[in-house]
């Protein structure tokens, strides 16, 4: 939102979990514009960024996705903690801070 002027960029951004990419720097160089990159290996087949982006940003996920999510090896400790502190509460953390700024933030019980 406030990159883009838009303040309802980041609400459609992850509505679409629309999350960004990752790869992984085998071998240094350049990509440009149309170049192929071509994905070699996936080091958790049981958990793609669209699924773990879904559990994390839903105000629908259940107690057992979120426990999935937060056991997963590849997953960032930030996020981790933050689905730990959420299933510890009882209570999801709504995104309406973060996605509409600071006097958005509600949580909801899961």
């Amino acid at each position: 939102g406030l990159q883009t002027g838009d303040r309802q960029v980041p609400k459609w951004v992850q509505d679409r979990l629309i999350t960004g990419y990752f790869f992984r720097v085998l071998q240094p160089g350049h990509c440009h514009s149309g170049d192929e990159l071509n994905l070699t290996h996936r080091s958790e087949p049981e958990l793609t960024v669209a699924q773990a982006g879904r559990i994390y940003f839903s105000d629908s996920s259940s107690v057992s996705e979120l426990e999935f999510l937060r056991d997963s090896p590849g997953l960032c400790e930030r996020w981790k903690s933050q689905v730990s502190k959420r299933l510890a509460m009882g209570i999801g953390e709504s995104q309406d801070k973060r996605l509409y700024g600071p006097d958005a933030a509600q949580t909801y019980s899961i």
